[in-house]
């Protein structure tokens, strides 16, 4: 196992989790150098699962489901839709772009 230490400027450390082995650096999400994050859990699978087929997913379901997941990269790209939320998200602040080309 590994672990996750905070070490405060006053030198005081503290157990944040233990992790499993393989995961490094790069694995730790600091929430505040993103203003939005998407991230998905096996409740989500578990979620569908009861949605679609009226039911309790298994353990060993929702492991086959995440293994199988060929498609999980499209989990990570930035979709059609959030480009449209981040767009208006501009336009509603800056004002639309057309108005600048006048």
């Amino acid at each position: 196992m590994a672990k996750v230490v905070i070490i405060h400027d006053d030198g005081r450390q503290e157990l944040v989790r233990e992790v499993a082995d393989g995961y490094w650096t790069g694995d730790i999400l600091f929430r505040d150098d993103y203003f939005a994050t998407k991230i998905w859990q096996r409740d989500d699978i578990a979620m569908r699962v009861k949605d679609i087929y009226g039911r309790e997913a298994t353990e060993e379901e929702i492991d086959a489901v995440i293994t199988h997941g060929g498609k999980w990269w499209g989990l990570n790209d930035c979709t059609d839709g959030d480009w449209i939320c981040i767009d208006e998200e501009i336009e509603a602040v800056l004002g639309n772009p057309e108005d600048d080309k006048k």
